[in-house]
Protein backbone atom coordinates (compact mmCIF):
# COMPACT_ATOMS: atom_id res chain seq x y z
CA UNK A 1 0.00 0.00 0.00
CA UNK A 2 1.24 3.47 -0.87
CA UNK A 3 0.08 6.87 0.34
CA UNK A 4 0.45 10.34 -1.15
CA UNK A 5 0.72 13.17 1.35
CA UNK A 6 -0.35 16.29 -0.56
CA UNK A 7 0.71 19.71 0.72
CA UNK A 8 -0.92 22.72 -0.95
CA UNK A 9 1.23 25.85 -0.99
CA UNK A 10 1.22 29.37 -2.41
CA UNK A 11 4.06 31.88 -2.12
CA UNK A 12 2.01 34.70 -0.64
CA UNK A 13 2.12 36.14 2.89
CA UNK A 14 -0.42 34.57 5.23
CA UNK A 15 -2.70 36.04 7.87
CA UNK A 16 -0.91 36.92 11.08
CA UNK A 17 -2.39 34.74 13.84
CA UNK A 18 -0.44 35.63 17.00
CA UNK A 19 -1.89 32.94 19.28
CA UNK A 20 -3.07 29.38 18.94
CA UNK A 21 -6.77 28.76 19.58
CA UNK A 22 -9.15 26.02 20.70
CA UNK A 23 -10.42 23.69 17.99
CA UNK A 24 -11.06 20.00 17.48
CA UNK A 25 -12.85 17.03 18.97
CA UNK A 26 -11.60 16.44 21.61
CA UNK A 27 -11.05 20.16 22.00
CA UNK A 28 -7.49 21.40 22.34
CA UNK A 29 -5.14 24.20 21.36
CA UNK A 30 -4.68 22.82 17.87
CA UNK A 31 -5.58 26.01 15.97
CA UNK A 32 -2.39 27.24 14.38
CA UNK A 33 -0.56 30.44 15.15
CA UNK A 34 1.57 31.87 12.38
CA UNK A 35 3.52 34.88 11.27
CA UNK A 36 4.35 34.86 7.59
CA UNK A 37 5.12 38.39 6.50
CA UNK A 38 6.52 37.68 3.04
CA UNK A 39 6.76 35.04 0.34
CA UNK A 40 10.17 33.78 1.47
CA UNK A 41 8.59 32.80 4.82
CA UNK A 42 6.57 30.21 2.87
CA UNK A 43 9.83 28.62 1.71
CA UNK A 44 10.81 28.34 5.38
CA UNK A 45 7.44 26.71 6.16
CA UNK A 46 8.03 24.10 3.46
CA UNK A 47 11.59 23.46 4.65
CA UNK A 48 10.23 22.94 8.16
CA UNK A 49 7.61 20.47 6.88
CA UNK A 50 10.21 18.53 4.93
CA UNK A 51 12.56 18.34 7.92
CA UNK A 52 9.70 17.01 10.06
CA UNK A 53 8.98 14.36 7.39
CA UNK A 54 12.63 13.33 7.51
CA UNK A 55 12.63 12.86 11.27
CA UNK A 56 9.33 11.07 11.92
CA UNK A 57 8.21 7.58 10.99
CA UNK A 58 4.89 7.88 9.11
CA UNK A 59 3.92 4.23 9.59
CA UNK A 60 3.45 3.59 5.85
CA UNK A 61 5.35 4.27 2.67
CA UNK A 62 4.42 7.70 1.37
CA UNK A 63 5.51 10.27 -1.13
CA UNK A 64 5.26 13.96 -0.35
CA UNK A 65 3.50 15.81 -3.18
CA UNK A 66 3.87 19.59 -2.93
CA UNK A 67 1.46 21.52 -5.14
CA UNK A 68 2.51 25.10 -5.80
CA UNK A 69 -0.35 27.44 -6.71
CA UNK A 70 1.79 29.67 -8.91
CA UNK A 71 1.91 33.41 -8.20
CA UNK A 72 5.11 33.88 -10.25
CA UNK A 73 7.37 34.17 -7.22
CA UNK A 74 10.66 33.25 -8.86
CA UNK A 75 12.55 32.21 -5.71
CA UNK A 76 9.69 29.97 -4.57
CA UNK A 77 9.21 28.37 -7.97
CA UNK A 78 12.96 27.65 -8.12
CA UNK A 79 12.81 26.07 -4.65
CA UNK A 80 9.93 23.82 -5.79
CA UNK A 81 11.88 22.85 -8.91
CA UNK A 82 15.02 22.05 -6.89
CA UNK A 83 13.33 19.76 -4.35
CA UNK A 84 11.23 17.82 -6.84
CA UNK A 85 12.18 14.15 -7.20
CA UNK A 86 14.45 14.17 -4.14
CA UNK A 87 14.40 11.19 -1.79
CA UNK A 88 13.17 11.32 1.80
CA UNK A 89 12.75 8.43 4.25
CA UNK A 90 9.85 6.18 3.21
CA UNK A 91 9.39 7.92 -0.16
CA UNK A 92 10.28 10.89 -2.28
CA UNK A 93 9.19 14.47 -2.91
CA UNK A 94 7.21 15.20 -6.06
CA UNK A 95 6.18 18.72 -7.03
CA UNK A 96 3.61 20.35 -9.28
CA UNK A 97 3.43 24.03 -10.18
CA UNK A 98 -0.05 24.95 -11.41
CA UNK A 99 -2.24 27.93 -12.16
CA UNK A 100 -3.45 29.57 -8.95
CA UNK A 101 -7.13 28.61 -9.19
CA UNK A 102 -9.15 26.99 -6.41
CA UNK A 103 -6.71 27.57 -3.59
CA UNK A 104 -5.94 24.45 -1.54
CA UNK A 105 -8.91 22.53 -2.94
CA UNK A 106 -7.72 23.20 -6.49
CA UNK A 107 -4.28 21.91 -5.47
CA UNK A 108 -5.77 18.76 -3.91
CA UNK A 109 -7.78 18.12 -7.06
CA UNK A 110 -4.75 18.60 -9.33
CA UNK A 111 -2.61 16.19 -7.29
CA UNK A 112 -5.32 13.55 -7.13
CA UNK A 113 -6.14 13.66 -10.85
CA UNK A 114 -2.46 13.47 -11.77
CA UNK A 115 -1.38 10.74 -9.35
CA UNK A 116 -4.47 8.67 -8.49
CA UNK A 117 -3.23 5.59 -10.36
CA UNK A 118 -0.03 5.53 -8.25
CA UNK A 119 -1.47 5.63 -4.71
CA UNK A 120 -4.04 3.81 -2.58
CA UNK A 121 -4.66 6.72 -0.18
CA UNK A 122 -4.27 10.49 -0.15
CA UNK A 123 -3.63 12.64 2.93
CA UNK A 124 -4.36 16.32 2.24
CA UNK A 125 -2.83 19.22 4.15
CA UNK A 126 -1.85 22.87 3.77
CA UNK A 127 1.65 24.31 4.07
CA UNK A 128 0.98 25.87 7.49
CA UNK A 129 -0.16 22.61 9.11
CA UNK A 130 2.33 20.05 10.40
CA UNK A 131 1.35 16.39 10.61
CA UNK A 132 4.48 14.74 11.92
CA UNK A 133 3.66 12.47 14.85
CA UNK A 134 5.30 9.07 14.54
CA UNK A 135 2.88 6.64 12.85
CA UNK A 136 0.57 9.45 11.70
CA UNK A 137 -0.37 7.41 8.64
CA UNK A 138 -0.58 4.08 10.45
CA UNK A 139 -3.03 5.64 12.94
CA UNK A 140 -5.19 7.11 10.17
CA UNK A 141 -5.19 3.87 8.18
CA UNK A 142 -6.17 1.85 11.26
CA UNK A 143 -9.09 4.20 11.91
CA UNK A 144 -10.05 3.84 8.24
CA UNK A 145 -9.90 0.04 8.35
CA UNK A 146 -12.04 -0.04 11.50
CA UNK A 147 -14.65 2.34 10.04
CA UNK A 148 -16.46 0.53 7.20
CA UNK A 149 -18.66 3.55 6.38
CA UNK A 150 -15.78 6.06 6.32
CA UNK A 151 -15.26 8.35 3.38
CA UNK A 152 -12.78 10.74 4.97
CA UNK A 153 -10.74 10.68 8.19
CA UNK A 154 -10.31 14.22 9.52
CA UNK A 155 -6.89 15.02 10.95
CA UNK A 156 -8.18 18.34 12.30
CA UNK A 157 -11.71 17.89 13.53
CA UNK A 158 -13.80 19.95 13.93
CA UNK A 159 -14.18 23.59 12.91
CA UNK A 160 -17.41 25.54 13.29
CA UNK A 161 -18.70 26.87 9.95
CA UNK A 162 -19.74 30.53 10.00
CA UNK A 163 -23.47 31.31 9.91
CA UNK A 164 -23.05 33.18 6.63
CA UNK A 165 -22.54 29.79 4.90
CA UNK A 166 -25.37 27.86 6.55
CA UNK A 167 -28.18 28.61 4.11
CA UNK A 168 -26.18 27.86 0.96
CA UNK A 169 -24.90 24.59 2.43
CA UNK A 170 -28.17 23.52 4.06
CA UNK A 171 -26.67 23.57 7.55
CA UNK A 172 -27.87 24.50 11.03
CA UNK A 173 -26.27 24.93 14.46
CA UNK A 174 -26.14 21.15 14.94
CA UNK A 175 -24.56 20.33 11.59
CA UNK A 176 -22.36 23.36 10.87
CA UNK A 177 -19.01 21.67 11.42
CA UNK A 178 -16.25 20.79 9.01
CA UNK A 179 -12.83 19.21 8.82
CA UNK A 180 -10.52 22.24 9.09
CA UNK A 181 -8.89 22.98 5.72
CA UNK A 182 -9.93 19.53 4.46
CA UNK A 183 -6.92 18.18 6.35
CA UNK A 184 -7.38 14.46 6.28
CA UNK A 185 -7.16 11.05 4.68
CA UNK A 186 -9.27 9.30 2.06
CA UNK A 187 -8.87 6.35 -0.27
CA UNK A 188 -8.38 6.52 -4.00
CA UNK A 189 -11.45 4.29 -4.30
CA UNK A 190 -13.67 6.86 -2.53
CA UNK A 191 -12.11 9.85 -4.28
CA UNK A 192 -12.60 8.14 -7.65
CA UNK A 193 -16.33 8.00 -6.88
CA UNK A 194 -16.34 11.75 -6.21
CA UNK A 195 -14.57 12.38 -9.53
CA UNK A 196 -16.99 10.04 -11.32
CA UNK A 197 -19.92 12.12 -10.04
CA UNK A 198 -18.46 15.64 -10.34
CA UNK A 199 -15.64 15.32 -12.88
CA UNK A 200 -13.12 16.50 -10.26
CA UNK A 201 -12.68 16.91 -6.51
CA UNK A 202 -14.90 20.01 -6.14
Amino acid sequence: MKVAKVIATCFLPKAHIPKTYLVGDPIGYFGHSQKSDNASDVIDLLKFSIEKEKTCVPGANRDLIIVNNNVNYEEGNKFIEDISETDIPFGKIKCITRENIGRSFGAYNEAFLKFRKEYDFFLFSEDDVIIAKDNYLKIGLEIWNNSPEAGFIAYICKTKIGKWHWEALGLNKNTAYSCHGATGLSSTKILDKVVEKHGCLP
